[in-house]
């Protein structure tokens, strides 16, 4: 008798799409709970214009803290007790960011709510690994971010409209700190992986964070995330004044620039279903990378539908690149579902460290009135994330543990 190397439909359990529907309801309430403070912002009354991006971008310093560590005690502790412990913290300080009443009250949970994010990030790909087969990592992943877009730009569209209902910012913040500790309820039900083919789901951080640093390709990951979303919260930010000039009034700028959102959360669930179909993940990269570079920089001298056209297709490029991202290191070899939440948690904290880096950069040339050298700043870095995709193998439909644990079933059998 011999085992076939891979795994099939037949032979995964149903109960990994329940799973995943927990862990999709688990990251769009988180990521809603954050960023719905950029359209609240006008209704807190003790912030300055200064106070309001620390708030802002503090969650993102804590994150970065935490997602490294989230990810070595996510692979040596399990998923349901570490999602308790990073949904735990979610719920505990969005209760406080409510209960703030000054600046410091607000960053310092603010921070420690980045913490409970970043705990919670990195529990998706370990998820994906114990429970979903080579052919559905994709898939999978591509769901999971979807729920990260989804998340912001329903709260964002939601959150003043809520103003009528609940009355104070205060109670806007209890709103979303009610639903977390819904979703801490939910999360009780998750279930650890009782895969077949998974030898070994635990090890000890030692172990995980050394095959981490030493695997080159999950530096190239690094590199190419966070160009993307330096990419990605630097157009965000850069694009607005220029369609509030080309589109003659901020209504229709806020509309275009969520069709950046939009326009990636539809390419997070199509594209990563076609990489899996294709067993092609280097071709998606290097199409989404190589066209987000015409696309940014022709966006600034057209008016019009030129700006509605390419805020999808800079969007649709960007969500394409994502869940491909995050989907590769479970199929790298020397990575697979063993170390996969500890080399997340790797290539999630330095991409956060260009979202919250480049940004800067880029007003840098702004008040200068330099905005086009702003985007090429932003093409040079695509380049190099595209020459970076050169150099990393292919990995689709090759989940290499998967692989070697059936392999070693073999061997058992044979004596």
């Amino acid at each position: 008798m011999k085992l076939e190397v891979g795994t099939t439909d037949s032979s995964l359990s149903s109960f990994r799409w329940v799973v995943l529907i927990i862990n999709w309801i688990v990251v769009f309430f988180v990521q809603a709970s954050w960023l719905f403070i950029l359209v609240m912002f006008n209704y807190i009354p003790f912030l300055t214009e200064s106070q309001e991006y620390l708030i802002w971008t503090l969650p993102f310093v804590g994150l970065i803290c935490m997602a490294l560590p989230a990810g070595l005690i996510i692979d040596k502790y399990g998923l349901k007790r570490t999602g308790i412990l990073g949904i735990g913290i979610v719920v505990i300080t969005a209760f406080c960011r409510g209960l703030s009443y000054d600046f410091l009250t607000l960053a310092l949970s603010s921070m420690f709510l980045g913490f409970g994010i970043g705990i919670v990030i990195p529990l998706g790909s370990k998820l994906i690994g114990l429970w979903f087969g080579e052919k559905e990592i994709g898939t999978a992943t591509g769901i999971t971010i979807m729920a990260v877009g989804l998340g912001v730009a329903i709260s964002q569209s939601i959150s003043v409209s809520l103003l009528l209902l609940l009355g104070t910012w205060r109670n806007i913040f209890f709103f979303y700190a009610f639903f977390d500790l819904i979703v801490l309820i939910i999360w009780l039900f998750i279930k650890e992986k009782p895969a077949t083919f998974v030898k070994r789901d635990r090890v000890p951080f030692r172990e995980t964070i050394s095959k981490v640093i030493r695997n080159r390709y999950v530096w190239m990951l690094c590199g190419i995330n966070l160009v993307l979303l330096a990419v990605y919260y630097t157009s965000l930010k850069a694009l607005h004044p220029i369609f509030q000039i080309n589109l003659g009034n901020e209504f229709l700028a806020n509309l275009a620039i969520s069709v950046i959102s939009y326009g990636a959360m539809i390419a997070n669930v199509i594209m990563p279903i076609m990489s899996d179909r294709m067993c092609n993940r280097r071709k998606f990269l290097g199409m989404g990378l190589i066209i987000l570079i015409p696309a940014l920089i022709l966006i600034n001298f057209l008016g019009n539908i030129g700006i509605w056209v390419l805020s999808f297709v800079i969007g649709f490029m960007v969500g394409t690149i994502a869940p491909i991202i995050m989907a590769i290191p479970v199929e790298l070899k020397g990575v697979g579902h063993t170390y996969v939440a500890g080399a997340a948690g790797f290539v999630v904290s330095i991409g956060k460290v260009g979202g919250l880096v480049v940004p800067m950069i880029y007003l840098m040339f702004a008040n200068h009135s330099l905005e086009i050298f702003g985007f090429i700043f932003l093409g040079i870095l695509l380049i190099i994330a595209t020459i970076l995709v050169i150099f990393i193998p292919e990995t689709a439909g090759k989940a290499r543990e998967v692989s070697l644990e059936i392999e070693y079933l073999n061997q058992r059998l044979k004596s």
